[in-house]
């Protein structure tokens, strides 16, 4: 073995077939030699890779493979307009680069003073100059390293930047005249939305907020108005989301967060619930003069009622035992529903992530399912598995196993969308159905959100008295004659114990 610090290694070991295809060739009884130098600089050109996706800025990811399989098309690849780098020059997407401009020329004619065409130039310069300043800071928001020369990524980042802008200008009501292709393209101006949520298609959204900066009409936007709050107000207003945004509270919070790495990440915090789900049972006091009184009735009644209760428990059917209920597993909406789980529609001021369950009651907010919904959650899903939450829950990754659990068939989807739970523009139910199944396979739950909710849900299914009170609904309030027998019974088994 030679020496450290030789500029060759020496290699002869038993194990290394040296007449291996991949391995340079010697002559018999020959020593393979690999210069140092070639091996160091093939580990310094991919060290960068190797170890990039660790950094913590990173936050767009490129999706696997294996993922963007899953539908056709992809739900992680743009139908209209690339945004960034990854999509960039795919032939498909060519038609939009010539749009893009046209926006571009929008928001830069917004600056133009009076009679002065010299200022359009200096504040498209200064986007440039600026931009050209953070481009090392951008290129570690990537998974992997952008092969585009400085020139070329800075005039990426600026020309996508401002056509973002340009659109949401349009969409906020700050338009110009010539705006022909949102307002007479409706098909056009949704998919390219969409496309603007893809986890894929993103550019971060410190660059968009500089140069919206720097290119702000404070003629026609109003002071303290933010590039993330016309972002939210062009996606609410245009788009059929899952749940509208709430713009009085939710709009506030997210605007104000410097937390947000990119127009995806926006949406899915401004839909985030406020609070826990973990429901609070108040305790209540009573103090009245009447207190004892009232305790040895409710004594009394619990006592009948517990006889009550065994009796029933020994002659009613049993709930179906082989169901196995662990973890982030619950049962289905209709087997709910036959252990006595109601289902009720949540408030509409809250995001759509508010479940909740008390005393055999599960409140869901409502849903708007539609065309793009699936596409949609896939990529907020995508989102969190790329993204360390530190700390937070999987938002929606923990909605997408809920609602995996709850709807296994069209039958579950009909009793929640008759509750009004569920809301679609789908063909069938079953459609919906098959939305949900597909949304889970290949993901990882670190953090569930619904775990408590799980946990007391799959205790109340299993408590077989509630199973009985939910038969005994069915049974004597369809038939008043199997009630009054019921009722007989028990009274003859009290007074015979």
């Amino acid at each position: 073995m030679a020496p450290q610090g030789d500029k060759e290694i020496l290699v002869d070991h038993p194990l290394i077939q040296v007449d291996h295809p991949l391995l340079p060739q010697v002559k018999k009884n020959e020593q393979l030699s690999i210069p140092i130098e070639e091996m160091l600089a093939k580990f310094d050109r991919s060290s960068e890779h190797l170890w990039r996706p660790y950094q913590e800025l990173i936050c767009i990811h490129r999706v696997h493979e294996k993922l963007h399989k899953t539908t056709e098309p992809s739900s992680y690849a743009p139908l209209m307009v690339s945004i960034g780098p990854f999509h960039r020059g795919k032939e498909q997407l060519k038609a939009m680069e010539e749009c893009k401009l046209h926006y571009m020329s929008n928001v830069l004619n917004r600056t133009r003073e009076e009679h002065n065409f010299d200022s359009i130039q200096r504040v498209f310069k200064s986007c440039v100059e600026s931009i050209g300043k953070m481009e090392e800071k951008i290129r570690q928001c990537y998974s992997e390293t952008i092969n585009l020369e400085s020139k070329e990524f800075i005039e990426m980042m600026v020309i996508d930047g401002l056509f973002i802008i340009g659109i949401f200008n349009a969409l906020t009501g700050t338009k110009l005249v010539d705006d022909k292709f949102l307002f007479h393209n409706i098909w056009g101006k949704n998919t390219l939305l969409w496309d603007l949520m893809l986890f894929e298609n993103q550019i971060p959204i410190f660059v968009l907020e500089r140069l919206f900066n720097l290119t702000a009409d404070h003629k026609n936007h109003p002071k303290g108005v933010s590039f993330q709050g016309i972002a939210l107000n062009s996606f609410k207003d245009n788009i059929e989301l899952p749940r509208k945004i709430n713009t009085i509270t939710k709009l506030k919070l997210a605007c104000l967060g410097e937390g947000n790495k990119h127009l995806l990440d926006l949406v899915a915090k401004s839909m985030h619930p406020d609070t826990h789900p973990n429901n609070k049972h108040v305790v209540q006091l009573n103090c009245s003069p009447f207190s004892k009184c009232t305790e040895l009735i409710t004594m009394l009644k619990n006592a009948f009622l517990q006889v009550f209760k065994y009796i029933i428990i020994f002659i009613a059917p049993t709930p179906n035992s082989s169901h196995k209920l662990s973890g982030s597993v619950i049962p289905s909406a209709t087997e709910l529903a036959r252990a006595g789980v109601s289902f009720e529609i949540g408030p509409n001021d809250g995001s759509f992530l508010d479940v909740k369950f008390d005393d055999g009651v599960m409140t869901i907010p409502s849903l708007i399912i539609g065309i793009n919904t699936g596409r949609f959650f896939r990529n907020l899903i995508a989102s969190e598995q790329y993204f360390d939450q530190n700390g937070s829950p999987y938002y929606m990754t923990s909605y997408a196993i809920f609602m995996d659990n709850l709807v296994s068939s069209a039958e579950d989807v009909t009793l929640l969308r008759n509750q009004g739970i569920i809301t679609h523009t789908l063909g069938t139910d079953e459609d919906v159905c098959n939305i949900f199944n597909k949304l889970c396979s290949d993901i990882y739950l670190k953090d569930d959100y619904y775990a408590d909710i799980h946990k007391r849900v799959n205790i109340y299914y299993c408590d077989r008295w509630n199973f009985c009170k939910a038969t005994l609904r069915r049974t004597c309030f369809d038939n008043p004659w199997a009630g009054i027998y019921l009722f007989a019974a028990t009274l003859f088994s009290f007074f015979h114990s």
